[in-house]
C-alpha cells in the first residue's frame, strides 16, 4: 500500500521549543518509541520536517505485520481509523422502600 509512512518518536521532547511539542502532539505521539502510521500527504510531511530529529520515518509495504488491529492509532478503541461503538451501561435509579 503506497501511500502510507509510519512515524516513531525516537526522542523524548523535554528540552524542545513549544511549537515542536506541538508538531508530535498533533501527529500523534505522546511517548518516546511509539509509532503511528498515517498518509502520506503534504501536510504530514511538513509537520515530519519540522521534527525530523525526533522521529524515524519509514515507508509501509503492508499492514499485515504485528498491529494490524491499531495500525492507525496507538488507543485500542480505533480500528483502522474508526472509533469502536461503545456500549454503556444504563444506570437504573434505586428506590428506597
Amino acid at each position: 500500500m503506497s501511500g502510507l509512512i509510519r512515524i516513531t518518536l525516537e526522542k523524548g521532547v523535554i528540552a524542545t521549543p513549544e511549537n515542536h511539542k506541538r508538531t508530535v502532539k498533533a501527529l500523534g505521539l505522546g511517548h518516546r518509541h511509539q509509532s503511528r502510521i498515517l498518509k502520506d500527504t503534504p501536510a504530514v510531511r511538513g509537520m515530519i520536517q519540522n521534527v525530523i530529529y525526533l522521529l524515524k520515518v519509514e515507508p509501509v509495504t503492508s499492514l499485515e505485520e504485528k498491529e494490524p488491529v491499531t495500525a492507525f492509532h496507538s488507543n485500542p478503541e480505533y480500528v483502522l481509523g474508526e472509533v469502536k461503538a461503545k456500549t454503556k451501561k444504563k444506570k437504573t435509579a434505586k428506590v428506597k422502600k
